[in-house]
Protein backbone atom coordinates (compact mmCIF):
# COMPACT_ATOMS: atom_id res chain seq x y z
CA UNK A 1 0.00 0.00 0.00
CA UNK A 2 1.15 3.65 -0.87
CA UNK A 3 1.90 5.33 2.92
CA UNK A 4 1.52 8.65 1.28
CA UNK A 5 -2.38 8.07 0.76
CA UNK A 6 -3.33 8.64 4.98
CA UNK A 7 -2.54 12.64 3.66
CA UNK A 8 -5.99 12.48 2.70
CA UNK A 9 -7.98 10.65 5.29
CA UNK A 10 -8.89 13.84 7.10
CA UNK A 11 -11.06 14.56 4.05
CA UNK A 12 -13.34 12.15 4.69
CA UNK A 13 -13.70 12.77 8.16
CA UNK A 14 -14.59 16.55 7.66
CA UNK A 15 -11.58 17.72 10.34
CA UNK A 16 -8.93 20.28 9.66
CA UNK A 17 -5.55 19.26 8.69
CA UNK A 18 -3.92 20.46 12.15
CA UNK A 19 -6.73 18.51 14.07
CA UNK A 20 -6.24 15.43 12.16
CA UNK A 21 -2.26 15.83 12.99
CA UNK A 22 -3.47 15.89 16.68
CA UNK A 23 -5.70 12.79 16.31
CA UNK A 24 -2.66 10.60 14.41
CA UNK A 25 -0.28 12.03 17.32
CA UNK A 26 -3.02 10.59 20.17
CA UNK A 27 -2.96 7.10 18.16
CA UNK A 28 1.11 7.56 18.26
CA UNK A 29 1.12 8.27 21.89
CA UNK A 30 -1.47 5.24 22.85
CA UNK A 31 1.06 3.00 20.39
CA UNK A 32 4.03 4.62 22.20
CA UNK A 33 2.51 3.30 25.59
CA UNK A 34 2.31 -0.39 24.28
CA UNK A 35 6.11 -0.08 23.49
CA UNK A 36 6.93 0.96 26.53
CA UNK A 37 5.43 -2.66 27.77
CA UNK A 38 7.55 -4.69 25.82
CA UNK A 39 10.27 -2.37 26.32
CA UNK A 40 10.03 -3.02 30.24
CA UNK A 41 9.49 -6.73 29.31
CA UNK A 42 12.53 -6.56 27.01
CA UNK A 43 14.62 -5.38 30.36
CA UNK A 44 13.75 -7.64 33.23
CA UNK A 45 15.58 -10.42 30.44
CA UNK A 46 18.71 -8.71 30.60
CA UNK A 47 19.07 -6.78 27.69
CA UNK A 48 21.14 -3.65 27.44
CA UNK A 49 19.64 -0.38 26.97
CA UNK A 50 21.65 0.16 24.00
CA UNK A 51 20.98 -3.17 22.16
CA UNK A 52 17.78 -2.41 22.70
CA UNK A 53 17.77 0.85 20.81
CA UNK A 54 20.07 -1.11 18.00
CA UNK A 55 16.72 -3.76 17.19
CA UNK A 56 14.83 -0.54 17.26
CA UNK A 57 16.96 1.03 14.53
CA UNK A 58 17.43 -2.12 12.49
CA UNK A 59 13.90 -3.17 12.45
CA UNK A 60 12.52 0.25 11.48
CA UNK A 61 15.26 1.26 9.01
CA UNK A 62 14.87 -2.34 7.06
CA UNK A 63 11.14 -1.06 6.51
CA UNK A 64 12.14 2.59 5.83
CA UNK A 65 14.44 1.74 3.49
CA UNK A 66 11.90 -1.31 1.73
CA UNK A 67 9.01 1.50 1.29
CA UNK A 68 11.56 4.42 0.03
CA UNK A 69 12.49 2.34 -3.19
CA UNK A 70 9.24 2.29 -4.10
CA UNK A 71 7.77 5.56 -3.13
CA UNK A 72 8.68 8.50 -5.51
CA UNK A 73 9.15 12.36 -4.71
CA UNK A 74 9.09 14.87 -6.72
CA UNK A 75 11.78 17.33 -6.45
CA UNK A 76 11.31 20.85 -6.74
CA UNK A 77 14.73 22.39 -8.85
CA UNK A 78 15.50 26.06 -7.81
CA UNK A 79 16.18 28.15 -10.89
CA UNK A 80 17.89 31.81 -10.97
CA UNK A 81 16.08 34.40 -12.61
CA UNK A 82 19.14 36.43 -13.07
CA UNK A 83 22.57 35.60 -12.62
CA UNK A 84 23.43 38.23 -10.17
CA UNK A 85 20.59 38.64 -8.08
CA UNK A 86 19.33 36.62 -5.30
CA UNK A 87 15.89 36.02 -6.20
CA UNK A 88 14.76 32.54 -7.99
CA UNK A 89 12.38 30.45 -9.38
CA UNK A 90 11.29 26.80 -8.72
CA UNK A 91 9.57 24.10 -10.68
CA UNK A 92 9.31 20.68 -10.37
CA UNK A 93 11.17 17.60 -11.70
CA UNK A 94 9.96 16.63 -14.96
CA UNK A 95 11.03 12.98 -13.29
CA UNK A 96 10.38 12.34 -9.62
CA UNK A 97 12.77 10.61 -7.95
CA UNK A 98 12.98 7.49 -5.76
CA UNK A 99 12.98 8.83 -2.43
CA UNK A 100 15.94 5.60 -1.49
CA UNK A 101 18.35 8.11 -3.82
CA UNK A 102 17.59 11.27 -1.94
CA UNK A 103 17.01 10.15 1.71
CA UNK A 104 18.47 13.14 3.37
CA UNK A 105 16.46 15.88 1.19
CA UNK A 106 17.31 17.64 -2.32
CA UNK A 107 18.49 20.79 -1.01
CA UNK A 108 20.48 22.62 2.07
CA UNK A 109 17.61 23.63 4.29
CA UNK A 110 15.99 20.31 3.91
CA UNK A 111 19.05 17.87 4.21
CA UNK A 112 20.17 20.27 7.53
CA UNK A 113 16.62 19.35 9.13
CA UNK A 114 16.10 15.95 8.78
CA UNK A 115 19.96 15.70 9.40
CA UNK A 116 19.45 17.51 12.91
CA UNK A 117 16.10 15.69 13.36
CA UNK A 118 17.77 11.87 12.93
CA UNK A 119 21.21 13.20 15.34
CA UNK A 120 18.67 14.52 18.52
CA UNK A 121 16.12 11.58 17.89
CA UNK A 122 19.24 9.25 17.82
CA UNK A 123 20.53 10.29 21.38
CA UNK A 124 16.75 11.13 22.55
CA UNK A 125 16.26 7.70 21.96
CA UNK A 126 19.58 6.11 24.14
CA UNK A 127 18.45 8.81 26.62
CA UNK A 128 14.59 7.78 27.05
CA UNK A 129 15.97 3.89 27.21
CA UNK A 130 18.75 4.06 29.57
CA UNK A 131 16.87 6.50 32.13
CA UNK A 132 14.28 4.40 32.20
CA UNK A 133 16.75 1.26 33.28
CA UNK A 134 18.59 3.32 35.33
CA UNK A 135 15.89 5.89 37.46
CA UNK A 136 12.63 4.56 39.12
CA UNK A 137 10.35 4.83 36.22
CA UNK A 138 8.28 7.79 38.30
CA UNK A 139 11.55 9.06 38.19
CA UNK A 140 12.17 9.24 34.81
CA UNK A 141 8.63 9.61 33.20
CA UNK A 142 8.33 12.43 35.23
CA UNK A 143 11.83 14.26 33.59
CA UNK A 144 10.77 13.05 30.43
CA UNK A 145 7.02 14.63 30.31
CA UNK A 146 8.66 17.90 30.96
CA UNK A 147 9.12 18.57 26.86
CA UNK A 148 5.98 20.12 26.39
CA UNK A 149 7.63 23.12 28.37
CA UNK A 150 10.87 22.97 26.32
CA UNK A 151 8.93 22.78 22.98
CA UNK A 152 6.08 25.43 23.77
CA UNK A 153 9.33 27.67 24.33
CA UNK A 154 11.03 26.42 20.52
CA UNK A 155 8.31 26.19 19.08
CA UNK A 156 7.69 30.10 19.68
CA UNK A 157 11.90 30.99 19.01
CA UNK A 158 11.63 28.89 15.93
CA UNK A 159 8.50 28.39 14.20
CA UNK A 160 6.93 31.57 15.41
CA UNK A 161 4.15 30.05 17.17
CA UNK A 162 2.39 32.00 19.65
CA UNK A 163 1.85 31.07 23.39
CA UNK A 164 -1.66 31.04 24.62
CA UNK A 165 -2.67 30.97 27.91
CA UNK A 166 -4.65 27.78 27.37
CA UNK A 167 -1.29 26.44 26.05
CA UNK A 168 0.10 27.61 29.53
CA UNK A 169 -2.81 25.68 31.18
CA UNK A 170 -2.73 22.84 29.14
CA UNK A 171 1.34 22.24 30.08
CA UNK A 172 1.11 22.45 33.43
CA UNK A 173 -2.07 20.49 33.83
CA UNK A 174 -0.15 17.60 31.45
CA UNK A 175 3.16 18.06 33.47
CA UNK A 176 1.41 18.39 37.19
CA UNK A 177 -0.43 15.29 36.05
CA UNK A 178 2.54 13.31 35.12
CA UNK A 179 4.15 13.86 38.16
CA UNK A 180 1.26 12.22 40.15
CA UNK A 181 0.76 9.52 37.97
CA UNK A 182 4.74 8.53 38.13
CA UNK A 183 5.16 8.80 41.72
CA UNK A 184 8.38 10.28 41.49
CA UNK A 185 10.24 9.44 44.63
CA UNK A 186 10.23 12.58 45.83
CA UNK A 187 6.57 12.83 46.31
CA UNK A 188 6.67 9.15 48.30
CA UNK A 189 6.74 8.95 51.51
CA UNK A 190 9.51 6.16 52.28
CA UNK A 191 13.16 7.68 51.82
CA UNK A 192 14.56 4.28 51.84
CA UNK A 193 16.44 2.98 49.64
CA UNK A 194 15.34 -0.36 48.08
CA UNK A 195 18.40 -1.70 47.02
CA UNK A 196 18.53 -5.26 47.56
CA UNK A 197 21.92 -7.27 48.10
CA UNK A 198 22.46 -10.81 47.90
CA UNK A 199 25.64 -12.00 49.70
CA UNK A 200 25.78 -15.53 48.83
CA UNK A 201 30.12 -16.10 50.31
CA UNK A 202 31.01 -19.16 52.31
CA UNK A 203 32.29 -16.34 54.73
CA UNK A 204 32.57 -17.54 58.60
CA UNK A 205 29.62 -16.38 60.31
CA UNK A 206 31.89 -13.56 62.49
CA UNK A 207 33.02 -11.64 58.58
CA UNK A 208 30.13 -12.28 57.51
CA UNK A 209 27.99 -9.43 59.29
CA UNK A 210 31.53 -6.94 58.22
CA UNK A 211 31.30 -8.52 54.48
CA UNK A 212 27.45 -7.24 54.16
CA UNK A 213 28.23 -3.90 55.75
CA UNK A 214 31.18 -3.50 53.00
CA UNK A 215 29.01 -4.52 50.23
CA UNK A 216 26.21 -1.97 51.35
CA UNK A 217 28.07 0.63 51.31
CA UNK A 218 29.80 -0.03 47.77
CA UNK A 219 26.36 -0.80 46.14
CA UNK A 220 25.00 2.39 47.42
CA UNK A 221 27.64 4.57 45.93
CA UNK A 222 27.38 2.81 42.55
CA UNK A 223 23.85 3.01 42.65
CA UNK A 224 23.73 7.33 43.29
CA UNK A 225 26.23 7.02 40.57
CA UNK A 226 24.14 5.51 38.16
CA UNK A 227 21.35 7.23 39.09
CA UNK A 228 22.89 10.51 39.09
CA UNK A 229 23.82 9.63 35.54
CA UNK A 230 19.56 8.82 34.93
CA UNK A 231 18.72 11.86 35.93
CA UNK A 232 21.15 13.77 33.49
CA UNK A 233 20.19 11.54 30.84
CA UNK A 234 16.31 12.04 31.37
CA UNK A 235 16.67 15.93 31.07
CA UNK A 236 18.47 15.74 28.23
CA UNK A 237 16.70 13.33 26.63
CA UNK A 238 13.62 15.68 27.71
CA UNK A 239 15.21 18.32 25.65
CA UNK A 240 16.16 16.36 22.82
CA UNK A 241 12.42 14.67 22.54
CA UNK A 242 11.50 19.02 22.47
CA UNK A 243 13.83 19.58 19.72
CA UNK A 244 12.77 16.78 17.60
CA UNK A 245 9.37 17.95 17.59
CA UNK A 246 10.32 21.16 16.36
CA UNK A 247 12.47 19.84 13.60
CA UNK A 248 9.68 17.51 12.14
CA UNK A 249 7.60 20.52 12.14
CA UNK A 250 9.92 22.20 10.65
CA UNK A 251 9.97 19.31 8.08
CA UNK A 252 6.74 19.79 7.49
CA UNK A 253 7.18 23.09 6.02
CA UNK A 254 9.95 22.38 3.77
CA UNK A 255 7.56 19.79 2.38
CA UNK A 256 9.92 17.06 3.67
CA UNK A 257 8.60 13.40 3.25
CA UNK A 258 8.33 11.42 6.57
CA UNK A 259 10.11 8.37 5.37
CA UNK A 260 13.05 10.59 4.96
CA UNK A 261 12.57 11.60 8.90
CA UNK A 262 12.42 7.90 9.77
CA UNK A 263 15.44 7.15 7.84
CA UNK A 264 17.65 9.44 9.56
CA UNK A 265 16.17 8.28 12.90
CA UNK A 266 17.32 5.00 12.01
CA UNK A 267 20.52 5.65 10.14
CA UNK A 268 21.71 8.06 13.29
CA UNK A 269 20.02 5.60 15.97
CA UNK A 270 22.03 2.65 14.45
CA UNK A 271 24.93 4.92 14.69
CA UNK A 272 24.57 6.07 18.35
CA UNK A 273 23.65 2.73 19.75
CA UNK A 274 27.54 1.68 19.08
CA UNK A 275 29.04 4.84 20.20
CA UNK A 276 26.79 4.50 23.36
CA UNK A 277 27.72 1.02 23.94
CA UNK A 278 31.24 1.75 25.06
CA UNK A 279 29.51 5.04 27.14
CA UNK A 280 27.35 3.22 29.73
CA UNK A 281 29.79 0.87 31.20
CA UNK A 282 27.74 -0.67 33.60
CA UNK A 283 25.16 -2.01 31.47
CA UNK A 284 25.50 -6.06 30.69
CA UNK A 285 27.36 -6.91 27.58
CA UNK A 286 25.59 -7.19 24.65
CA UNK A 287 24.13 -10.47 23.50
CA UNK A 288 21.59 -12.30 22.13
CA UNK A 289 17.62 -12.73 23.78
CA UNK A 290 18.11 -16.51 25.55
CA UNK A 291 13.96 -17.60 24.92
CA UNK A 292 11.44 -17.19 23.13
CA UNK A 293 9.88 -15.22 25.11
CA UNK A 294 13.00 -12.01 25.01
CA UNK A 295 12.57 -12.46 21.19
CA UNK A 296 9.22 -11.95 21.23
CA UNK A 297 9.41 -8.75 23.39
CA UNK A 298 12.10 -7.15 21.48
CA UNK A 299 9.57 -7.64 18.38
CA UNK A 300 6.44 -6.38 20.11
CA UNK A 301 8.47 -3.15 20.85
CA UNK A 302 10.30 -2.98 17.49
CA UNK A 303 6.60 -3.65 16.05
CA UNK A 304 4.35 -0.66 17.79
CA UNK A 305 7.55 1.16 18.26
CA UNK A 306 8.18 1.89 14.36
CA UNK A 307 3.77 2.34 13.65
CA UNK A 308 4.25 4.35 16.33
CA UNK A 309 7.22 6.44 15.01
CA UNK A 310 5.82 6.78 11.67
CA UNK A 311 2.30 8.53 12.81
CA UNK A 312 5.02 11.01 15.38
CA UNK A 313 7.11 11.85 11.82
CA UNK A 314 3.76 11.92 9.55
CA UNK A 315 1.60 13.95 12.09
CA UNK A 316 3.95 15.99 13.43
CA UNK A 317 4.53 18.01 10.39
CA UNK A 318 1.31 19.05 10.08
CA UNK A 319 0.32 19.85 13.85
CA UNK A 320 1.24 22.54 15.98
CA UNK A 321 4.23 21.66 17.69
CA UNK A 322 3.55 23.26 21.21
CA UNK A 323 0.10 21.83 21.47
CA UNK A 324 1.01 18.29 19.40
CA UNK A 325 3.74 17.86 22.16
CA UNK A 326 1.07 18.28 24.96
CA UNK A 327 -0.83 15.41 22.85
CA UNK A 328 2.05 13.50 22.39
CA UNK A 329 3.13 13.64 26.09
CA UNK A 330 -0.76 11.65 26.88
CA UNK A 331 1.47 8.05 26.41
CA UNK A 332 1.44 8.33 30.24
CA UNK A 333 -1.66 8.13 30.60
CA UNK A 334 -1.86 4.46 29.04
CA UNK A 335 1.20 3.51 30.23
CA UNK A 336 -0.20 3.50 33.51
CA UNK A 337 -3.31 2.09 32.66
CA UNK A 338 -0.96 -1.08 31.14
CA UNK A 339 1.18 -0.47 34.42
CA UNK A 340 -2.55 -1.72 35.82
CA UNK A 341 -3.61 -4.02 33.37
CA UNK A 342 -0.56 -5.97 33.18
CA UNK A 343 1.81 -6.10 35.85
CA UNK A 344 -0.77 -5.50 38.42
CA UNK A 345 -0.05 -1.98 39.63
CA UNK A 346 -2.39 -0.69 42.68
CA UNK A 347 -3.89 2.33 42.24
CA UNK A 348 -3.35 5.35 45.11
CA UNK A 349 -5.38 8.17 45.40
CA UNK A 350 -2.39 10.47 43.65
CA UNK A 351 -2.98 8.71 40.18
CA UNK A 352 -6.69 9.75 39.93
CA UNK A 353 -5.66 13.22 40.66
CA UNK A 354 -2.70 12.88 37.17
CA UNK A 355 -5.42 11.06 35.20
CA UNK A 356 -7.66 14.08 35.96
CA UNK A 357 -5.23 16.84 35.18
CA UNK A 358 -3.79 14.59 32.18
CA UNK A 359 -7.78 14.70 30.74
CA UNK A 360 -7.75 18.33 31.49
CA UNK A 361 -4.78 18.93 29.43
CA UNK A 362 -5.84 17.51 26.50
Amino acid sequence: FHLQNIMHYNVNLNISTESYGLLLLFLSAILFSGMGVFLKLAFETGLPSTQLVLYRALFQGIFVVLTMSRVRENVVVQHPIEQNEMTSSSSVSPSPKLLICIPFGTNRDEILVVVARGILGGCGFIMYFYSIKALPLGDAITLFSLYPIHTIILAKCFLGEQIRCTHIFATAACVIGATFIAGPSFLQSSSSSNIDINTNSSLASSDRNLAAVSSTITTTTTTREVNNLGYITALLGSFFGACVITFIRKAGTLSVNALQLLFSWATFGILFSFIFRFVFVNEEPWHLPQSKEAWLYVCGMCSLGTLAHFLLNYAGRIAPAGLGSIVRSSDILFSYMWEVLFFDHVPVWTTVFGVIFILISL
